[in-house]
This record gives structure tokens, C-alpha cells and sequence, in this order.
């Protein structure tokens, strides 16, 4: 629901000045959260790096992340079975690999692997996974369709994809906690359980 209002919101900056400022719109987000989070401090301090921290799983997972995404993007302009793409797709595959393989190794991991055990966590990420690729490819392609087949311009196609953003807003907060009350709360539990006795 806020990314669709960041998407009409972005539309509208778009058009009145250029697509270069929604970088800078996180810029006084981050400023604030970051003065906040130094005056509000947490009573749960969590275990922070005194227990030991992943530096080299992040490393991996990020630079990975970045250089698939970079390579996807830029596969337009050098084609998609470019030695070019299908290097730099090898590297951001080999680099998310290395960080699985360090995760299994690694004494304090960022994503311990033991928690995929459970074929109910497995399935619950599975169905995320798939649920906002599929939110994000809707939003991807109605705006292409906006734009490039009736003409909109950047805020028109903004504001147009404001219905949807609504009608997620009235869904989320009518009937979803509805339906977690009535069939999730248990199917969690018993999910964490087994999880906890796999350990």
C-alpha cells in the first residue's frame, strides 16, 4: 500500500521535475530515522556484535544481490546472451552460492539454514517470495501499460495506479487480521514448534 502511494508520489516529482529526484526524497527519510534511532533507544539491545557478526555473508549476499540486479538492468543494451551479461550473471550467481555455503559454516550466520527444516517456513517464504514478485511485476507492467499503450504521462500513471494501493489498504486492514485470527494463529505455532524441536 505505501509503495503504491510512493509510486503516485513518485509520478507526480517525475513530471514536475525530473525522474533523478525520488533518489533524493529517502535522503531527509534517512536523515530523521537515523536522529530518531540515537534518541530513542531501544530497552532490548539484542546480542550486536559482541557475539560475533557475518561480515563476509553480507558481503556476499549484497555484492551479489547488486551485481544480478545491475546485470538484468544493463542486459537491454548489451543483449541477454552477451559474454558481457552472461559473466556478470555467472558472478552475482557464484556470490549469492558462496554466501548459502558460508551460512552453513558460518558461527553466528545471518540466515541459519536450519529454520528451511521445516516444510511449513519453506512454504510460507515460497508464497511470499512469489506474492510480492507478483505485486511488483502488476505495478511494473500496468505502469508500462499506462504509459506506453494510452499515452499517460509520469503523475497521470501515478495517480492511476492509486485504486489499487486502496483497495490493498481496505483489504489489510478489514480482513486480514480477520483471517490470520481465525486460520494462522495456530498453523504459525505449530510451524515454530516444529521448527524449534528440528533444532
Amino acid at each position: 500500500m505505501v509503495n503504491a502511494y510512493g509510486i503516485a508520489f513518485g509520478g507526480l516529482l517525475t513530471q514536475a521535475l525530473t525522474w533523478h529526484w525520488i533518489f533524493f526524497v529517502n535522503v531527509p527519510i534517512g536523515v530523521a530515522a537515523t536522529v530518531l534511532a540515537f534518541r530513542l533507544p531501544v530497552a532490548d539491545r539484542g546480542l550486536g556484535r559482541a557475539a560475533g557478526a557475518d561480515l563476509w555473508g553480507a558481503l556476499l549476499i549484497t555484492s551479489g544481490s547488486m551485481l544480478l540486479v545491475y546485470t538484468i538492468v544493463a542486459a537491454d543494451a548489451h543483449g541477454w546472451a552477451s559474454v558481457r551479461t552472461l559473466g556478470m550473471g555467472a558472478v552475482s550467481l557464484l556470490l549469492v552460492l558462496g554466501f548459502v555455503l558460508r551460512q552453513a559454516k558460518a558461527r553466528t550466520p545471518l540466515l541459519p539454514l536450519r529454520v528451511f527444516r521445516s516444510a511449513r517456513v519453506s512454504g510460507a517464504n515460497a508464497i511470499q517470495m512469489l506474492m510480492v514478485g507478483a505485486l511488483f511485476a502488476f505495478q511494473l507492467m500496468i505502469a508500462l501499460y499506462l504509459q506506453h499503450v494510452l499515452g499517460y504521462g509520469a503523475a497521470r500513471t501515478g495517480v492511476a495506479m492509486l485504486p489499487s494501493a486502496v483497495v490493498i489498504g481496505i483489504v489489510t486492514l478489514g480482513f486480514s487480521a480477520r483471517i490470520n485470527a481465525h486460520a494462522g494463529v495456530a498453523k504459525l505455532r505449530a510451524a515454530l514448534r516444529e521448527a524449534r524441536d528440528r533444532r
